[in-house]
């Protein structure tokens, strides 16, 4: 750019300082959003995998029982609730600041065949939203 005087002069006019401005500030923004859903995404897959983990614990539970005892498991008070701490590294008791699943375990003896009992265990937990959520994990167990 050329001043009165004729001389050359280095710099940016204050439009181009704008634009690249705002141009900076929509960047900024969309990692911004990014981050956020990101932090949602990966607080859910945590909280679903300590669901999954909380049914295939009552599972094992159930497989180490035996066949003649599984009927007894189902008179357990139905959504025994499961705490974990915040990082869900860990059990701990309810009541102190904790994500809290409810686990159902439902054992239908004889079923589909003799022989057989089939088990069915329902995690739920409430997301960020206050949106339940749930995860569900069956199995079969033989008499043989």
């Amino acid at each position: 750019m050329k001043s009165r005087r004729g001389a050359e002069e280095a710099g940016f006019t204050l439009v181009e300082v704008m634009v690249a401005a705002a141009i900076l500030g929509f960047v900024i923004l969309g990692i911004g959003s990014l981050s956020a859903f990101t932090t949602r995404t990966t607080t859910f897959a945590r909280r679903a995998a300590a669901a999954a983990t909380i049914a295939r614990n009552a599972i094992e539970e159930a497989r180490n029982t035996p066949y003649e005892n599984l009927p007894a498991l189902d008179t357990n008070p139905p959504g025994v609730p499961v705490c974990f701490d915040k990082d869900l590294a860990r059990l701990v008791a309810c009541g102190v600041p904790a994500a809290v699943f409810t686990r159902n375990m439902a054992i239908v003896a004889e079923s589909p065949i003799a022989g057989l009992t089939e088990i069915t265990v329902v995690v739920t937990w409430l997301d960020d939203k206050n949106k339940s959520r749930r995860s569900e994990l069956a199995s079969s167990i033989s008499r043989y």
